[in-house]
């Protein structure tokens, strides 16, 4: 690997860690958590928003209710930050990841983080679709069902071998399901776009 390249990556994945978002979302005094913010981005991306420039810049407004000012002097950090969202979410081999406490906390923080996620991209899809769109263009798919679940999920579990692998299938799952509603929903939102572009 070039030195360039690895400089690359290392920047990436520093623009996306928990730890680096969790103090940028802290600086500017956002009231959600980074899972929940993460989850929302990607339901928004998901649901057809265009998640750069000034359009991702105020939806992160919008999202963090940061002041205006301090998001100014960020706005360098969080246009970076927004095009390696992007590139990491449409990374071949399936690189997306949803953001999540890591693995070394206890497992009732990571359900709580897992449902945090969930709860922050159905916020997120259902503002980028309006609940009609999304009843034709998800229909028959038991995803966002699925999620509304895991947003109740029971946090108070033991940390067994058993409720390990369990929680890393959810993870799994949640993962999977996104990048399926994702592949579905483009199609759909092409279909869409072409039908109301006015014939010449």
């Amino acid at each position: 690997m070039h030195l360039a390249t690895a400089v690359r990556m290392r920047s990436m994945t520093n623009l996306l860690s928990w730890n680096d978002i969790h103090s940028k979302l802290i600086e500017i005094e956002a009231p959600l958590s980074v899972s929940e913010y993460h989850g929302h981005l990607t339901g928004r991306h998901v649901g057809g928003y265009e998640i750069s420039g000034a359009t991702g810049m105020q939806i992160i407004s919008e999202l963090t209710a940061a002041a205006a000012p301090r998001l100014a002097e960020q706005e360098d950090y969080w246009r970076d930050h927004m095009k390696h969202f992007v590139q990491n979410f449409e990374a071949e081999n399936y690189g997306f990841q949803p953001l999540l406490p890591d693995d070394d906390v206890p497992l009732e923080e990571r359900l709580f983080g897992l449902a945090n996620w969930c709860t922050g991209f159905l916020n997120g899809i259902g503002c980028a679709l309006d609940a009609s769109a999304a009843k034709v263009l998800l229909k028959d798919d038991e995803t966002l069902a699925d999620f509304t679940e895991i947003t109740n999920i029971d946090f108070n579990a033991s940390d067994t071998n058993d409720n390990e692998s369990l929680y890393i299938e959810l993870v799994e799952y949640v993962r999977l399901a996104v990048l399926n509603m994702h592949e579905n929903l483009k199609e759909s939102l092409a279909a869409e776009r072409s039908k109301s572009e006015p014939l010449h």
